[in-house]
């Protein structure tokens, strides 16, 4: 399925993948961000299906909650595992650091 996704620009990374903005080709939602995580390619690499398939698992159990980040696709091919989720314009961190008041106060 990665060739739906096109315009892919990278904007953030870390231990555990590298997360990029790209464009759907097939209409919408238009704009999404795809986490991308290496597979496995020495024996004594550290396997990461156990962290991908917990992601997933999670993200797909609450994928009808209005409030948390939706999982479109998943899967696997010969770059690696990889996520697509709804593309947010800021990281959950920076929403949070720029609420006023304590986090008790902000929500509903």
């Amino acid at each position: 399925h990665r060739w739906m996704y096109t315009g892919w620009s990278r904007i953030a990374g870390g231990t555990f993948g590298t997360v990029y903005q790209c464009s759907v080709e097939l209409g919408e939602p238009g704009l999404v961000a795809v986490k991308q995580m290496s597979r496995q390619s020495q024996i004594q690499d550290r396997c990461i299906f156990f962290d991908v398939f917990s992601e997933v698992a999670c993200l797909d159990a609450i994928r009808l909650e209005k409030n948390v980040c939706q999982l479109y696709d998943y899967g696997v091919d010969d770059s690696g595992y990889w996520i697509v989720m709804k593309y947010y314009a800021t990281t959950l961190k920076k929403w949070r650091l720029s609420l006023n008041g304590s986090l008790k106060e902000n929500l509903p």
